[in-house]
């Protein structure tokens, strides 16, 4: 993973967000993509970092 959250969002195409939570509480976006690998990430400061990701894949 990229040191700079900055830099890693320059080098990402965002397929869509869940809204702003609260600590505890959970979201759920609904996004049509294509087979392939993704990354889901959260974007707030440290929590990259902190292991706040985690990888999927879309089957055909």
């Amino acid at each position: 993973m990229p040191r700079k959250m900055s830099s890693f969002e320059s080098k990402v195409e965002s397929l869509g967000e869940v809204e702003e939570l609260q600590p505890g509480t959970s979201g759920q976006p609904t996004l049509e993509l294509k087979a392939g690998l993704y990354l889901l990430a959260c974007n707030q400061p440290g929590h990259l970092h902190a292991g706040m990701w985690t990888k999927f894949t879309v089957n055909p």
